[in-house]
């Protein structure tokens, strides 16, 4: 067999092993794979750290997912994308919830502007919600730092 056929094997069979498979915590969405749950916290999280990115476009809460395009700097290592909330909703009618992004570069100092379509699990948000007001179907409005506009969420 000749090398570069050993590779494209070695590739093949990693990828069959996992490459494009659901996570233990995705789920899928018809033919969008949603990553990654909100994690709530009991304080507002506007005092996260993390690394530079800026929205891109609109977001928007479709069914129970939350999904927003970013831009950031790097290229060289993995960059790691989670979604906080506070458990605290403010009250206003509907109420809201303030949702940060945090980012972490993993250290990579590249300068390649890049891209990529984050999406979000909201159920724990919206079971949290259930949970305080005892009813089933209700409306969230995110407030999302980094973005100037809530984003409405309804289940």
């Amino acid at each position: 067999m000749p090398p570069y056929a050993r590779v494209v094997l070695a590739v093949a069979i990693a990828c069959a092993a996992g490459c494009g498979s659901p996570s233990a915590t995705s789920r899928v969405e018809g033919d969008l794979q949603v990553d990654q749950g909100v994690t709530l916290q009991t304080e507002l999280p506007t005092s996260l750290g993390g690394d530079a990115y800026r929205i891109a476009g609109t977001p928007a809460a479709v069914n129970d997912t939350l999904r927003v395009t970013v831009e950031y700097s790097g290229g060289c290592a993995r960059h790691d994308f989670s979604l906080h909330a506070s458990r605290v909703f403010m009250e206003s009618h509907p109420v809201q919830s303030a949702i940060v992004i945090r980012h972490n570069a993993n250290g990579d100092q590249c300068r390649a502007m890049l891209r990529r379509d984050l999406t979000f699990d909201l159920t724990r948000l919206r079971d949290a919600w259930r949970a305080s007001y005892q009813q089933r179907h209700g409306t969230i409005i995110l407030r999302l730092r980094g973005h100037r506009s809530g984003i409405t969420y309804t289940f």
